[in-house]
């Protein structure tokens, strides 16, 4: 019998977290099963306040089969299960993943979508 394999698709949404919320997407590593596997988090806007927490937690920079791509995010990630945060530069260099995804509060964000005021790390744009 073969294995069942769990994948979430996470495509087209706009997840905001509670300012007391986890990270907008977690993938963790499981302990004494197998870790998750080719999950995708496309075409997403991903908005956390908390300033502890980001838009993307996973338990490595080599999640197999993991794809992340065109999504609109905060500028918080963990490779390390959320023991510490990098930007979107860093992960993109250490993952490969989100080349063409953007930050909130970046002028290319902007520019991107329609030129509308987008929110910057823990506030509304012009507030």
């Amino acid at each position: 019998m073969c294995p069942i394999i769990l994948v979430a698709l996470v495509y087209n949404n706009t997840i905001v977290m509670a300012s007391d919320g986890r990270w907008a997407v977690n993938i963790p590593s499981s302990s004494g099963k197998k870790s998750p596997v080719r999950n995708q988090v496309v075409n997403n806007i991903l908005w956390e306040s908390n300033a502890v927490r980001g838009s993307l937690d996973t338990y490595s920079t080599d999640v197999w089969g993991f794809k992340s791509d065109h999504n609109v995010l905060v500028n918080r990630f963990s490779i390390n299960s959320g023991n510490t945060t990098i930007s979107l530069a860093t992960w993109q260099y250490k993952t490969g993943q989100d080349v063409h995804s953007v930050h909130f509060g970046s002028h290319r964000a902007a520019r991107e979508c329609g030129g509308q005021r987008l929110p910057v790390e823990g506030r509304i744009a012009g507030d």
